[in-house]
């Protein structure tokens, strides 16, 4: 009998995990949000909610990362990395941006994903230029 109940439990806690558990990989940023298209990665800006989409479009072992910036404080990096690869999808990075401010985005890849001081050469996004709404 308390097999049964081990595996009666087992089994529901199990459901419940496979429907609750999060997705991996966002789906992508909303029709017509702003882009910046590099050589090995895609950055989107979606001002409602102040999502940073980015994805790695290279298979490199490299990681893709976005830099953002208050265009009034371009000292202060906000990045955001990927480190999925090129099949690993979107992903999506969440902030709490100020409201009706100028933000500079970009991508890249880097070698190690922690390193925000050196990038791949060859591999940086344009500068592309959004506001955050209100």
């Amino acid at each position: 009998m308390l097999r049964k109940i081990f595996v009666a439990t087992a089994a529901a806690a199990t459901l419940f995990a496979l429907t609750t558990a999060p997705a991996q990989a966002a789906s992508g940023p909303p029709s017509g949000a702003p882009c910046s298209v590099g050589p090995t990665s895609t950055v989107c800006f979606a001002a409602y909610g102040d999502h940073i989409w980015l994805k790695d479009t290279k298979a490199d072992d490299h990681a893709a990362v976005s830099l953002w910036v208050y265009s009034s404080d371009l000292a202060t990096g906000h990045y955001c990395a990927n480190t999925s690869g090129e099949k690993g999808g979107w992903k999506d990075c969440n902030y709490n941006m100020r409201e009706n401010a100028e933000i500079r985005f970009r991508s890249y890849s880097r070698i190690h994903a922690d390193d925000n001081k050196h990038w791949v050469s060859g591999t940086v996004s344009p500068l592309f230029y959004a506001n955050t709404g209100g």
